[in-house]
């Protein structure tokens, strides 16, 4: 593997399942001078990027669950061919899947090191990816966090509802972005959502058994407390347990509301998720990018729901406030100082995230002329721009000229400010010649 520190980083992204905001990972680590590959399926939308610099296809007729069982051959081939200096996943399965392969010894002793200096301590790899051992691991921790209890079996399943109370939060576990997690009001409901867990969770074993992989016989759902308040998130860039950047948000905007992705975030600072988020990298002796889910209650204080091990797709926005988490982890490849640009939005700033609140309403109020609300549009990236067009007007063909219209007016502002004076810089002058292209 490529080690030498004046080298450009060459960083090899796994996507297993196309996550909408996997092409801004790869964008953010391309605009910091990485060089990016990207292994995924044909339709991958992070390879689309055009900050990315060669494909590995992985082929599967079979869907999500067949990917898992060639990631590592092809993972091998790749590491061989291509030398990554890291592996970073951009999905959940993806997370999932390369730490189970260094847990089952299942690959080359180089690939094996690139994913423990990707990851850290291979001795907190099921914590990480576990919610109820991450809650166990916080209680310890005395970090604040909903009380739990997991039911182990069907005589178990209605001690949650008589611990908890009502409604409360059913979590299913290798799930993310709002999947797997219902909120129920009554014990019908517990047994229907811990039966349809119960037999999802023994088809996902199924496959990871069939990678040679050993897995605990984890319960396969979590009960969690149902805490009134904001949801919010923090993400943080770390090395062998050391923090060194990260950038919290709240959800002003989710869809589905309460359980869905983030489609309008607020930039803040929270002391006690600074803590907490710290506290939990240091324990797990993580490295790469993680990010922590909270509900800040009306008191504001900020109640740990659970992790995400890998890095989450509005990563790119803490440049935007001064905290640059990909700048900041790529300098610590390089052994140099992290970078201290000026801050482009102030704090507290609203940020709808694109696709997702045009995808959820393109006639939304973010995007009326004259908002407060800042347009996440990647204008640095028209190929991925050009691809979300196409599936938004998919999603609402009644609505196709108001998603062009608010697309053509952030180009046309964006070509506007690159040929402003002091502007026009080889760069930006690139981006402008794209973004005219697409729209020609």
């Amino acid at each position: 593997m490529s080690n030498s520190s004046d080298a450009s980083p060459r960083i090899l992204f796994v996507s297993l399942t196309n996550d909408v905001g996997s092409s801004r990972i790869v964008a953010e680590f391309g605009c910091r001078g990485a060089i990016c590959a990207v292994m995924g399926t044909p339709d991958c939308l992070a390879a689309a990027s055009r900050f990315n610099s060669r494909t590995f296809e992985l082929g599967s007729r079979f869907g999500t669950a067949s990917l898992q069982l060639i990631v590592r051959q092809e993972l091998e081939a790749v590491a061989r061919a291509w030398s990554p200096d890291r592996i970073v996943p951009l999905d959940e399965m993806g997370s999932q899947v390369l730490r189970q392969l260094v847990l089952g010894a299942k690959v080359c002793a180089d690939l094996h090191r690139v994913l423990i200096a990707s990851f850290g301590d291979p001795d907190h790899y099921v914590t990480s990816g576990s919610r109820w051992r991450l809650m166990q691991a916080a209680v310890a921790l005395g970090i604040r966090a909903p009380d739990f209890r997991v039911p182990t079996n069907w005589a178990s399943t209605r001690d949650p509802g008589r611990h908890l109370g009502y409604p409360l939060v059913l979590k299913r576990e290798s799930t993310c972005g709002g999947a797997g997690v219902t909120i129920v009001d009554d014990e019908s409901q517990f047994l229907v959502a811990y039966m349809s867990a119960k037999l999802k969770a023994m088809a996902k074993r199924m496959v990871t058994r069939a990678m040679g992989v050993g897995v605990q016989s984890d319960p396969p759902l979590m009960a969690q407390a149902f805490i009134p308040g904001t949801a919010s998130f923090r993400a943080v860039a770390c090395v062998k347990g050391q923090t060194l950047a990260g950038v919290s948000f709240v959800c002003e905007r989710q869809y589905p509301a309460k359980v869905g992705a983030s489609t309008i975030v607020r930039q803040i600072d929270h002391a006690e998720m600074n803590a907490s988020a710290a506290a939990l990298v240091a324990h797990l002796r993580c490295s790469g990018f993680v990010g922590f889910d909270y509900i800040i209650d009306a008191s504001g204080n900020a109640h740990l729901i659970e992790m995400n091990a890998r890095p989450i797709g509005s990563i790119h926005l803490g440049a935007r406030f001064g905290y640059d988490l990909v700048g900041s982890y790529l300098a610590d490849m390089r052994a140099e100082a992290a970078p201290r640009d000026a801050p482009t939005l102030a704090k507290g700033q609203l940020i709808a995230l694109f696709p997702r609140e045009m995808q959820r309403c393109p006639e939304s109020d973010a995007f009326a002329i004259g908002s407060d609300v800042f347009h996440d549009i990647p204008l640095n990236d028209p190929p991925v721009i050009a691809i979300h067009r196409r599936n938004l007007i998919a999603s609402h063909p009644d609505q196709a000229e108001t998603i062009a219209r608010i697309l053509d007016r952030a180009i046309a502002d964006e070509i506007s400010q690159t040929r402003s004076p002091g502007r026009a810089d080889r760069k930006r002058a690139t981006i402008a010649h794209d973004l005219t292209s697409q729209q020609n």
